[in-house]
């Protein structure tokens, strides 16, 4: 039955490749016309990083390779290094994921150290410290961590002399993905801490909304939902008020991956379609299929889904048979049909174990066992367990030791092997029991990060109050300072001056009252258009036009009052001269009785 429903859906690919093919064409051919219309040596390279970036959003890593190997051929015929900086130091290779074989991992650091070496020699360090960053993420997605840590101190000694606060907070959030990685998850809260302060400091904000976005992973690894999800909308609360659409939409790809609800995948797969990015409208649509697989375990929908989508169904082609195998036997997997999940992954199998890490090999095996643990094949369950678990050895990974040991356990005691059955019985008690205390350990880690946050908001309450209090002062020092000013406009008009002076005088009088004015609404102004130069502007020039003519109207009327001399007359009155001449002068002396004359009369 397997195999004629392999051969029936075999049909149907075929239709659907012919398809999807016939559209990948129009697409290539389009940005391929975009490249031979550049007309400058920036222009091209550009445009071919366009189709590039198709090439990657389609897993077609070769083609893109060769790509970026155009670009650069062009940066350095053109003998320009900022040009071939920003070849080598492309996002392209920063996006790389964790399910990729070996060789394209060696191409990636191949053209990590290329842009390394050009760095070296050019002497810049900052891209030198970037290159020694990059490098750590590729190596810390393939699994080598202890690498990736010497990689990233590498990076810490290069950039220990650079005042780029920028990079230096992309170490410490590589750092802190290193360690999470290692179950550091203490220390990589507080490299993220330390991301967050520079990003904080440098008032950039999409470089705060990052931060959050590792917190949440952080606090997904830690079984806490609720906390990566608040920490997610808070970036969601930036890229609202910034009006980064695109932003808004790694917001959603991230809440649907840690939280598995509906209702984000649908509303990245509508924003990524209006924003025309592939690559992410790609990766919405791998979220929708999986969320039919995984969550609603549903393989008809995921199947029916993969299919109808042709651009989602020929990037799963393009990542290579083995990769595409695997993809269709884990909707029947989890669609708990195990004989077509095993034909498809038998399948994958002999590429998979000959290409890819060990990580990559390890799960197949143990979901290709779990399947023989489905039909009842005892026989082959055991062997391919048995498997996983002697790789695992390498990884170390608990979880993966305890349900690999629990489920030997129990198929050696179907078929009556009790000695085997009790070796594994007694692995898996204490895998158990490491589990129980990494469990206990993870509770003590949520509560020290828990512990650390709070003592971090509390460190950051008070630098916000600090600034606020310096802001305070110095409005106080201003508002003093322009009173005092106009406090000596009006003692210079008691006296006589000129005119000129005057007019001097109280134009820089009112040009300090109204740019006070102008500062004290400003950062109401960018919050209130999200920081967009041209709101920011119009509002600007909308608020002068008021403030132009009412500057000029109280000039002129402080002007005309200092002229009319009626401060002069004030200041007479008011002198201080005139006032103790007026207290400590003499008292007129009193006049004398007139002699009385005789009346002639009486005489």
């Amino acid at each position: 039955m397997p195999k004629l429903r392999g051969k029936i859906l075999s049909c149907c690919l075929v239709l659907i490749s012919i398809v999807a093919i016939a559209q990948e064409k129009d697409a290539i051919s389009i940005l391929r016309r975009n490249v031979d219309n550049a007309r400058s040596d920036e222009g091209k390279i550009q445009a071919l990083g366009k189709l590039a970036d198709y090439y990657y959003a389609f897993k077609l890593e070769k083609q893109a390779d060769s790509i970026q190997q155009q670009q650069l051929t062009i940066a350095k015929l053109s003998v320009n290094r900022k040009l071939i900086l920003t070849t080598l130091f492309n996002n392209s290779i920063a996006s790389i994921g964790n399910w990729n074989n070996k060789e394209t991992f060696d191409r990636a650091i191949d053209y990590i150290d290329l842009g390394l070496a050009y760095a070296r020699e050019e002497k810049q360090r900052d891209y030198e410290a970037l290159a020694h960053i990059r490098k750590a993420a590729v190596l810390r997605k393939r699994g080598h961590l202890d690498n990736a840590m010497q990689e990233a101190m590498q990076a810490f000694t290069t950039i220990d002399n650079l005042r780029n606060d920028s990079l230096r907070a992309v170490f410490y959030l590589e750092l802190g993905d290193i360690l999470l990685a290692k179950d550091e998850a203490v220390s990589a809260y507080k490299n993220y801490n330390n991301a967050y302060d520079l990003a904080y400091q440098i008032k950039n904000k999409s470089l705060q909304a990052l931060v959050f976005h590792h917190f949440a992973s952080l606090y997904y690894r830690l079984n806490d939902r609720s906390l990566a999800e608040n920490n997610l909308l808070k970036s969601v609360s930036i890229h609202n008020e910034t009006g980064d659409r695109e932003g808004l939409l790694h917001d959603y790809i991230d809440l649907a991956r840690f939280i598995e609800k509906k209702e984000y995948i649908e509303r990245a797969l509508i924003l990524s379609a209006q924003l025309n990015l592939f690559k992410e409208y790609l990766y919405s649509k791998q979220l929708m299929m999986a969320y039919y697989m995984i969550i609603e375990k549903n393989s008809r929908a995921a199947l029916q889904y993969l299919f109808s989508n042709t651009d989602l169904h020929q990037s799963y082609k393009n990542r290579g048979r083995d990769n595409y195998y695997v993809t269709l036997g884990n909707c029947y997997r989890y669609g708990l049909e195990p004989d077509s999940a095993l034909y498809y992954y038998r399948l994958a199998e002999p590429e998979i174990t000959r290409s890819f890490e060990t990580n990559v090999q390890l799960y197949l095996l143990k979901e290709m066992a779990a399947c023989f643990k489905m039909k009842n094949d005892v026989g082959n369950a055991i062997s391919y367990y048995e498997r996983a678990h002697t790789l695992n050895r390498d990884l170390q990974s608990l979880t993966l030791d305890s349900s690999i040991t629990n489920n030997l356990n129990q198929l050696y005691v179907q078929v009556g092997d009790y000695r085997k059955a009790y070796e594994y019985s007694q692995l898996y008690h204490k895998a158990s029991a490491q589990l129980q205390l990494q469990a206990n350990k993870g509770q003590l880690s949520l509560l020290a990060v828990d512990r650390e946050n709070k003592k971090h908001e509390k460190d950051l309450a008070d630098a916000d109050a600090r600034k606020l209090r310096l802001k305070n002062l110095q409005y106080m020092g201003i508002s003093i300072g322009i009173a005092l000013f106009f406090l000596l406009l009006i003692l210079v008009g008691m006296f006589p001056v000129s005119r000129f002076t005057i007019r001097t005088l109280g134009f820089f009088a009112f040009i300090c009252l109204f740019e006070f004015f102008i500062v004290m609404i400003d950062s109401y102004l960018h919050h209130i258009s999200h920081g967009e130069p041209l709101t920011i502007w119009m509002y600007k020039v909308g608020i002068i036009s008021l403030l132009v003519p009412l500057h000029h109207y109280l000039e002129h009327g402080m002007v005309h009052f200092l002229e009319s001399k009626k401060l002069m007359k004030l200041r007479q009155q008011l002198s201080v001269k005139k006032l103790w001449y007026q207290v400590t002068k003499p008292a007129p002396a009193a006049p004398e009785p007139a002699e009385k004359e005789e009346d002639p009369a009486i005489l």
